[in-house]
């Protein structure tokens, strides 16, 4: 637990109820965060169950944390909470920012998610492990479960939301205060999905951290049309793991490219565009962009503006949104241009190497940590009583340069598929 945080109280609702290998990793690692009690206890942080003890009446709890998951146990939550995802789920978090305001947080099933085995050595104390392993390293060496990281993720994210609510709860001067007479519904919904690369007998994980807040609102003037908006502000951290070889001659997988869409799997008629950004990039360290658009209600108008910046330094982004389908590619620029690269032996390849044919290094957002962000905003054709359902898609990409011949593998792509997200227009209906 972070120095000088507060202990979280969570309960589980039934310690012996048999749960996956990965829904047990992720209660251990929460325990890093506080003591695990019953579901007794007067007052909790969290209240912990699986897919199969979960029952409706447990919505009311101001943050619930669903271990094995089913789909029909997030479609249940779609009256309460407005939104739901598709899938099942190693882990499904929900918890209540305020009314109308909810955080979820999910790690899908994916069998990208193991369970690795780890080993304290005598001379390998400083690994964050139970006192009672550490205890035992002093004279063998102890192998024991190491958690995934994307289940690591997973449990640090529910604890930073919750430290945040346990706070003053005072929100983010940067977000746009909405006036209050304006019928408006919020979701943060945060993914979190981790893969693997195999090759030359090394593993590679990159990993991605997806966050989409989701905000609709109600336009509903005295006169003239009235409509809804839907916006959502897709933030991600993605990051290509520890890249294999990263040597003079070999350099590899970076991350060269991102794919990320959002686009209407119902009611395509009835959601259209309305605004998007960023537009096409080129050139430049850092990008700030920003979007708005005008609420109406009774004889008031509120114009609802929020602006993003991100570092995109020998990067470009491409804006490809057609109609109401929302798309972008963040691509490496230089030293070599993604976007020309094929897989094969190429002269436009030539600038990824120096005269002697070796590597040239990665850009820092190839090896590193890249944080891209998008806007998108639908208004709907009429008030829609009823969900809608958006899809999501996120694609890594990855490439692998080798000395000599401008040869570089294509291994695929590390990629979210469509992950669709369910959004409950009747709370924001008249």
């Amino acid at each position: 637990m972070p120095a000088g945080q507060k202990a979280l109280r969570i309960a589980v609702s039934n310690a012996e109820a048999k749960k996956s290998v990965v829904a047990e990793l992720v209660l251990q690692q929460l325990e890093n965060y506080g003591p695990l009690g019953d579901a007794s206890a007067a007052s909790v942080d969290l209240l912990v169950t699986t897919g199969t003890e979960f029952s409706a009446t447990m919505v009311d709890r101001s943050a619930l944390l669903i271990l094995d998951a089913t789909e029909a146990n997030k479609k249940s939550l779609l009256g309460a909470v407005g939104f739901h995802t598709g899938g099942d789920a190693w882990a499904y978090f929900v918890g209540k920012v305020g009314p109308g305001h909810f955080r979820v947080i999910e790690l899908t099933k994916d069998d990208s998610v193991r369970v690795h085995k780890g080993c304290v050595t005598p001379v390998d104390k400083t690994q964050p492990l139970p006192a009672e392993l550490l205890r035992s390293a002093g004279s063998k060496a102890v192998v024991y479960d190491r958690p995934d990281l994307a289940v690591e993720d997973m449990a640090s994210t529910i604890f930073d939301h919750l430290a945040d609510q346990s706070g003053d709860g005072v929100r983010k001067a940067a977000d746009p205060v909405i006036p209050p007479a304006i019928k408006k519904w919020q979701i943060s919904y945060t993914l979190v999905k981790k893969a693997e690369i195999k090759n030359f007998g090394k593993t590679q994980n990159p990993s991605m951290s997806i966050t989409f807040d989701i905000i609709a609102l109600l336009n509903n003037p005295e006169s003239g049309p009235h409509y809804q908006y839907i916006y959502i502000h897709q933030k991600g951290v993605v990051h290509p793991g520890e890249l294999m070889d990263y040597s003079t001659y070999y350099k590899g997988y970076g991350q060269f490219a991102i794919e990320t869409s959002l686009s209407p799997q119902t009611h395509k008629d009835d959601l259209v565009y309305d605004a998007s950004s960023p537009a096409n990039v080129n050139d430049q360290r850092v990008v700030s962009s920003k979007i708005g658009f005008s609420v109406q209600y009774g004889n008031a108008s509120f114009n609802y503006e929020e602006g993003i910046s991100q570092d995109v330094f020998d990067w470009q982004i491409i804006e490809k949104t057609q109609t109401s389908n929302m798309a972008w590619t963040f691509a490496q620029r230089y030293p070599v241009d993604y976007l020309q690269m094929i897989c094969a032996a190429d002269n436009s390849d030539q600038y990824a190497f120096d005269y002697w044919d070796r590597v040239k290094a990665f850009p820092d957002l190839t090896r590193y940590t890249l944080q891209p962000q998008t806007q998108s905003v639908w208004r709907t054709t009429k008030v829609l009583n009823e969900p809608v359902t958006i899809g999501c898609g996120v694609w890594q990409l990855f490439r692998y340069f080798w000395y000599r011949f401008l040869w570089f593998e294509c291994p695929g792509a590390h990629s979210l598929g469509i992950e669709n997200m369910t959004v409950d227009l009747s709370k924001v209906a008249e």
